[in-house]
């Protein structure tokens, strides 16, 4: 009976109704690959222990991995004002994300950092492996002294945006986005983050 009321009820739906239906059915389907995985142990898909990945700063050799990979750019330079973090699983490195200093070029140390090319091989996904990566970056960007990071995060992509606001972030009505932050797209929400809080438990 639940079933044929929801077959009638996407029949007479609305183009935008039945995409806010699709995306709220995806994300229930998610939230409970996620459950599952939480209680599944390592070797059977289950969520990596933290011991088992280890994080190290992206490298010129690995920038290769990068190439045609979905949403990462196709060229990157790595230096002072942009450094990245791969997370490596038995000597495979099976994900990797950018940080990129904001504001003045001759910003020192960076104050504002934006998290960007956030990718983990599909095969890893859903095992704790991005979270992981999202604090390894700001643990590195709070080390060289940066206070605050942003990323962005599509609108339609209910499971990042809470993954994101899992690890803390908090997020930036579209009125209050700095104007000096370049890039914002109907489509994205910003996100933001206060890296003092990590700095203060480096510490």
């Amino acid at each position: 009976m639940r079933l044929l009321r929801a077959r009638s009820l996407l029949l007479g739906a609305t183009p935008p109704e039945l995409r806010q239906a699709l995306r709220k059915g995806r994300d229930q389907l998610q939230r409970f690959d996620s459950r599952l995985r939480s209680a599944l142990p390592e070797a059977l898909g289950g969520r990596f222990s933290q011991g088992a990945l280890i994080c190290r700063p992206l490298t010129d050799d690995d920038l290769p991995s990068f190439a045609g990979r979905p949403g990462q750019p196709k060229q990157v330079t790595l230096g002072p004002r942009c450094f990245g973090i791969g997370v490596v699983l038995h000597g495979e490195l099976i994900a990797w994300g950018l940080c990129v200093g904001l504001g003045p070029r001759d910003e020192e140390p960076l104050e504002h950092v934006l998290l960007m090319a956030s990718y983990v091989l599909p095969k890893f996904r859903r095992r704790g492996v991005a979270r992981r990566l999202i604090a390894a970056r700001l643990e590195t960007a709070a080390a060289r002294g940066a206070r605050v990071a942003f990323v962005r995060a599509l609108k339609n992509n209910g499971a990042s945006i809470a993954a994101l606001e899992a690890s803390g972030f908090e997020r930036v009505a579209p009125a209050q986005e700095p104007a000096w932050l370049e890039g914002a797209r109907a489509d994205q929400v910003l996100l933001t983050y206060s890296l003092e809080r990590v700095a203060a438990a480096v510490m």
